[in-house]
């Protein structure tokens, strides 16, 4: 419901700012109480235990990339080496869920995984499957078969999950996660703040408090701007 409430509510912020319509009618309407679900990270020793798991090399050098850089599954698959430089420990999401070009440091940990991949000269994609000297679809299964051995139920989603976790747990400033996770909003940081430092936590609050404080001023100068017109 909160979703569908959100879809509605841009809508109608898209309609008042194309004069189509003179007020929001959602701006004071409440979303619906979202009860927390229980939320524990990954330690660096699961994360690691599960990659180890992984029994095909380009995935496992996939999923050490995701849990150590936080980029989507689908950013992941679409990585090509243009996009990695190994030298400097860096890589770059260009195809992101909202159009922004990220740059995000490589770990050591990382970075080996990657300098163990053999490059397919037919293909410009990082994380190439095999069997077909292409990149990779839909490689769930395997994830899913290595986190059984385990003994855990982890997702891809949950991979980014573990690292804006331990960026925030480590000190990394709020708003500074917000950029290398793609998050449009730090209001997504934030469902992690009760895993972080009260320094780091602190930081995503005064994060949120302007970036509120910001949207509110942008609502009241549109609504200054139509009783003007």
């Amino acid at each position: 419901m909160n979703r569908a409430i959100a879809a509605i509510s841009n809508l109608f912020s898209y309609a008042l700012e194309c004069g189509e319509v003179d007020t929001h009618p959602l701006v004071r309407f409440p979303k619906l109480k979202d009860p927390k679900k229980v939320f524990r990270p990954l330690t660096v020793q699961q994360f690691r235990d599960l990659v180890e798991a992984v029994d095909i090399p380009y995935l496992q050098a996939m999923i050490a990339v995701i849990g150590e850089t936080g980029i989507r599954k689908g950013e992941a698959l679409s990585l090509t080496w243009k996009r990695v430089d190994l030298s400097r420990r860096l890589l770059w999401v260009e195809l992101t869920k909202n159009d922004e070009t990220r740059e995000i440091p490589l770990s050591e940990y990382a970075t080996g995984y990657l300098a163990g991949l053999v490059r397919y000269l037919n293909t410009p994609y990082v994380f190439v499957n095999s069997r077909t000297g292409t990149r990779w679809v839909d490689p769930d299964m395997p994830l899913r078969r290595a986190a059984e051995k385990v003994g855990s139920k982890v997702g891809f989603h949950d991979l980014r999950r573990f690292r804006c976790s331990h960026w925030l747990m480590q000190g990394v400033d709020g708003r500074t996660v917000q950029k290398l996770m793609g998050h449009s909003a730090i209001s997504t940081t934030m469902r992690y703040a009760g895993y972080v430092s009260s320094h780091a936590l602190a930081s995503i609050q005064e994060a949120q408090a302007h970036e509120d404080s910001q949207t509110q001023q942008a609502t009241n100068r549109q609504r200054a701007g139509n009783k003007g017109k």
